[in-house]
């Protein structure tokens, strides 16, 4: 049974309705459109950004009330997005201003909790012992992974089995965790709790932060897939947003211990992956010189040119030491699962 990397972008996270590209710089640009009538009345924006920027400068020495040059910033987001390459992108370039900076990850944490709440993984929090409704993805990536994950896998060896996936997500959602735990729960017939122990044996990396650790899910400081969080928890969980600079460190353990993973794995998987080149140099930059090994790459790779692929075919090769890279520009990422089922097979 082989070891294998699975490298997740925002591709990925679309199949289950969550925004990418422009639909996701729209969105952000709307919440930071905060405006207000007669000097208090809020008619525009996100309110739970503006309650935050609020707690914000209450919290200065000597304490204030004036967001307006927080909201100047915000304004200077809305305005660049049209332009920019992604949110993610404009921050870093715009590294040091501090206020645009946190404007600018409370924004992506109020759009991703919302984005997760109207996605297909969402569950109807009334009921005691929901589960996501499957049938709704059934014709997604999720699926297929675990299919590949659980083929002929008992319970007794479900442990093993959950050791020989390694999951790199640059996505600050957490529908990854959130799927896992639904589908282990209705196919083991596992409690809520057991799941999550399960969950606990998968290797996941978040290089860029998330919008909240599945291991606080339910207590009182987590926040639960898609819900919303107070002001405060907003704060906190902004301020752990990373931005591509931040993530970089190349003395963090975390990084240390995910570059690892990549160069021994004899697979890796991208799925949905844009693979700028600043990702790929968290991955495997030059320095570390793995063209030692032997590895398999599969990729989707759907909307990219044929012109691109070649190139991106070549630095894979080169920066991975991968026997074969085997690029697709015509599936999605359920497409590429199910093309090579077979191939990606981990019994």
């Amino acid at each position: 049974m082989k070891k294998t990397v699975f490298v997740i972008g925002a591709g990925a996270s679309k199949e289950v309705g969550l925004p990418v590209g422009a639909e996701l710089k729209r969105i952000i640009s709307d919440s930071l459109n905060i405006r207000f009538e007669h000097f208090s009345q809020q008619v525009g924006g996100d309110f739970e950004i503006t309650h935050a920027l609020r707690v914000l400068v209450e919290g200065n020495t000597p304490p204030s009330r004036d967001i307006n040059p927080y909201l100047k910033e915000a304004h200077k987001i809305r305005e660049g997005m049209p332009l920019a390459i992604s949110i993610d992108n404009f921050i870093d370039i715009h590294s040091g201003n501090e206020l645009l900076e946190i404007c600018g990850k409370l924004a992506i944490v109020s759009s991703i909790l919302n984005a997760e709440n109207k996605s297909k993984l969402q569950v109807d929090r009334t009921l005691a012992d929901a589960t996501v409704n499957f049938s709704k993805i059934e014709d997604t990536w999720y699926t297929t992974f675990f299919q590949l994950l659980t083929e002929n896998c008992r319970r007794k060896d479900l442990a093993k089995r959950l050791s020989l996936v390694v999951l790199v997500i640059f996505n600050y959602d957490r529908c990854f965790e959130q799927f896992l735990v639904s589908a282990l729960r209705k196919t083991y017939f596992l409690t809520d709790v057991e799941a999550k122990s399960y969950l606990k044996l998968v290797k996941i990396f978040h290089p860029y932060g998330s919008v909240g650790s599945s291991n606080d899910w339910g207590t009182p400081q987590g926040v639960d897939f898609g819900t919303k969080p107070d002001a405060r928890n907003l704060i906190t969980i902004a301020k752990q947003i990373k931005t591509f600079t931040e993530g970089k460190n190349e003395d963090a353990s975390e990084i240390v211990e995910l570059r690892e993973h990549v160069r021994s794995a004899p697979r890796v998987v991208f799925l949905g992956f844009a693979y700028h080149r600043l990702n790929i140099d968290l991955l495997a930059p030059k320095e570390l010189n793995f063209n030692d090994l032997n590895q398999e790459v599969y990729g989707s790779a759907l909307a990219i040119s044929d012109s691109d692929k070649s190139k991106i075919t070549a630095l894979l090769k080169n920066r991975l030491g991968a026997n074969s890279v085997l690029l697709r520009n015509d599936l999605t990422c359920a497409g590429l699962l199910n093309e090579y089922r077979r191939s990606l097979s981990m019994v």
